[in-house]
């Protein structure tokens, strides 16, 4: 008797054992039903959750993409939005800590999925604008090539909705002045149409202190430094000529755009924080007028 026990305590323990070895055991469908049920659940929680998901959403497609159903789509869709607000959220946050070259990173990346990205294009202008007044010109030429686009979208009517700006207009200008004030030193021809098509046709930059000033200092840079120099070297004490006279009749003609573009931001500087530097420019205006007007500020 005593030989049989042992048998029939192993045949007990395995059937003891057996339903859990079943229930251990899915099928292929109710793995695929679990982690989907898992990746659901976890899209609806805040940004761990999420992250998970898309973990999970990754494993759902290494494991079942090829089923191609309406499941696969659908993750496949959420995975896109969820990368592209990260990126974005990633690209944010650099920007608001003004780390500018990774800001230019993170922009490019979402413009090679979206070159349209109108909102990262604004950004990124302004990225490259305020990297500049640091000193630091490294992003310059690209900004500008941004603000390019950004005029090539509105011109073509890609952009209906002009936001962070009110109407387009205001994109408009904006761009056109980044442009200007951006390429003033190494282009500084291209900087006066620039700021000119922002003072003609900027929403709000037409009437902006700023965009007068920066036209001022270009149409020195671009025009009156230059034939004053030439002047200088070629007519400075020297008898007066038909040629030096003509010379000085064109640079008394730019310095009179100069003066028009001080007098423009003198004339806008309406609001209480502007007044200091109205003060400035009238400085710089009246000095100019009194050099080409026999020392008259009338």
């Amino acid at each position: 008797m005593r030989a049989m026990r042992k048998p029939l305590t192993l045949l007990l323990l395995a059937v003891l054992f057996l339903p859990i070895a079943i229930a251990s055991a899915q099928s292929p469908q109710e793995d695929k039903a679990a982690l989907y049920a898992k990746f659901i659940e976890n899209i609806k929680g805040e940004a761990d959750a999420q992250k998970l998901a898309y973990e999970q959403g990754q494993e759902y497609l290494r494991k079942y993409g090829s089923d191609n159903d309406q499941y696969t789509a659908y993750i496949q869709r959420w995975l896109g939005r969820y990368e592209k607000a990260d990126r974005e959220f990633k690209f944010n946050n650099a920007f608001n800590a003004k780390d500018f070259p990774k800001t230019f990173e993170l922009g490019r990346e979402i413009l090679i999925k979206d070159g349209d990205a109108f909102p990262v294009i604004v950004r990124l202008v302004t990225a490259g604008s305020l990297n500049a007044e640091t000193g630091n010109t490294s992003l310059t030429d690209e900004a500008i090539g941004y603000a390019k686009k950004g005029l090539e979208l509105i011109t073509s009517g890609k952009v209906t909705d002009p936001k962070p700006f009110k109407v387009i207009d205001d994109a408009r200008g904006f761009f056109n002045f980044s442009i200007g004030w951006l390429s003033r030193d190494k282009a500084p021809a291209e900087a006066v149409a620039a700021l000119r098509r922002a003072a003609e046709n900027g929403g709000t930059y037409k009437t902006d202190q700023a965009t007068y000033v920066a036209l001022a200092i270009a149409i020195g840079n671009a025009e009156y430094e230059p034939l004053a120099k030439e002047y200088r070297e070629k007519h400075a004490n020297k008898d007066v000529t038909p040629e030096s006279e003509a010379m000085l009749a064109k640079i008394k003609g730019i310095a009179e755009r100069i003066i028009d573009a001080y007098a423009r931001a003198v004339a806008v500087s309406t609001k209480p924080e502007q007044q200091e530097q109205k003060r400035k420019v009238l400085e710089e205006l009246t000095a100019l007028y009194k050099q080409f007007h026999d020392n008259s500020d009338v």
